[in-house]
């Protein structure tokens, strides 16, 4: 008890010096508190996709003279669906576009091809969650999915499903359901999704092997499976298609 009086006589007798100590005091505790938050965001950044580790995107190398002149991750739109067909270590996946469609920005997701019929892998290679809807609907032309944040703002209570938004002040798409709202730590941002099938019927392009080489391409891996099995694999199926080489990275 005695420390404690004179701790409190002290800090009454200099109660300016005091003063300016605690708030000095706090506002570092404070800067602190910000850093540490601000770092845990950057390290937590596409840790939130279920088995992430699974999860990789394809990044296309240009080579001269057999040393690399230009790395991107962009690439043709077939690319995923390729190696999805050829590599049994491929499990799912999609390819995607950005489109910046007002009054929203909208992603546009690939098609791949399966023994079931033409099914939209988009949901199931990211790992997105589907509050409402089948993921198969988003597969067709001029119909797509909402975030939850974008369904509550455009239709509030109301079930957004069947509801018609139209892009391009003429061209209506219907809702066919709602996913669960993409965490800011995510390097893929958007609250539209749309079918791949809208490149060619609304926008007139025709994305192929030899064109247009400004898609985004991910896969998700067979559980056990390395990245380096894949990537040995890639150049061989290039070849079919084009001359070039393309490797993968994690989304983490």
């Amino acid at each position: 008890m005695r420390t404690l009086f004179y701790s409190i006589r002290y800090l009454m007798k200099g109660k300016e010096n005091s003063l300016i100590r605690i708030f000095s005091l706090a506002l570092g505790l404070v800067v602190g508190v910000v850093l540490f938050s601000r770092i845990a965001f950057e390290l937590s950044y596409d840790t939130f996709y279920p088995e992430a580790d699974r999860l990789f995107y394809i990044v296309s190398n240009s080579t001269l003279e057999g040393e690399t002149v230009d790395e991107s991750p962009v690439v043709h739109a077939p690319h995923p669906s390729a190696m999805k067909e050829a590599f049994p270590e491929v499990c799912s996946a999609t390819v995607i576009a950005d489109w910046g469609v007002q009054p929203f920005f909208m992603k546009i997701s690939g098609l791949n091809r399966e023994r079931s019929g033409r099914i939209t892998l988009f949901f199931e290679t990211l790992g997105f969650t589907l509050l409402s809807g089948h993921s198969q609907q988003l597969g067709i032309a001029d119909q797509l999915f909402i975030s939850e944040r974008l369904a509550k703002r455009m239709f509030g209570a109301e079930n957004p499903v069947g509801k018609v938004l139209k892009f391009d002040k003429n061209h209506p798409y219907t809702v066919q359901g709602v996913f669960k709202d993409i965490p800011e730590n995510c390097h893929l941002q958007f609250d539209v999704v749309a079918s791949f099938e809208n490149i060619k019927t609304q926008f007139g392009r025709n994305a192929g092997w030899n064109r247009d080489d400004s898609y985004m391409g991910y896969v998700r891996l067979v559980a056990g499976t390395t990245p380096e099995v894949v990537e040995k694999k890639i150049p061989d199926l290039l070849t079919i298609y084009q001359d070039e080489q393309f490797s993968l990275d994690e989304t983490e």
